[in-house]
């Protein structure tokens, strides 16, 4: 596999979304290409992080009942 083909489905094997035989020559790769490895790396500490901030926290009760009782007196 060439690194330019590896680019190309490193989004789709980050997200599982390659088939076993396609995960596989994308991991041979990166076991032989360090360029790509580092790619990988970056994308992958991207993508964490990304869902890290996007995650939601819980709405406390106190502010979720606040909130039904001023819509209430509309």
């Amino acid at each position: 596999m060439s690194c330019e083909n590896m680019i190309e489905k490193l989004y789709l094997f980050i997200d599982g979304e390659l088939s076993p035989e396609e995960e596989c020559e994308i991991e041979a790769h990166l076991e032989e290409c360090l360029t790509c490895l580092r790619i990988y790396g970056l994308e992958l500490q991207f993508k964490r992080m990304v869902i890290q901030k996007l995650r939601c926290e819980e709405t406390p009760t106190h502010l979720i009942e606040r909130i039904r009782i001023a819509l209430d007196s509309f």
